[in-house]
């Protein structure tokens, strides 16, 4: 409710020379992405933004990584 069908999960705005808002699909392993999905990720990036489709945790920990995003910690993997 009051959220745009096909949204991504999690939106980034990181500051920093050349770098633009990104966002983050999270899926299941098996999971596709909807209609409304790949509307919102073409429209994102028509407006210049970036968008990474996400399966497993390591695959967000390279996106941040590679996007420039500082990471602090240890990530923990669950048993």
């Amino acid at each position: 409710m009051g959220q745009r069908a096909g949204n991504p999960d999690l939106w980034f705005v990181w500051h920093g020379e050349g770098r633009r808002p990104f966002a983050i699909e999270l899926k299941a392993p098996k999971g596709r992405v909807s209609d409304n999905q790949q509307s919102a990720h073409q429209e994102i990036h028509q407006a210049g933004g970036g968008i990474h489709v996400c399966r497993k945790l390591d695959e967000v920990l390279e996106v941040l990584e590679n996007e420039g995003v500082p990471l602090r910690g240890a990530v923990r993997q669950a048993n």
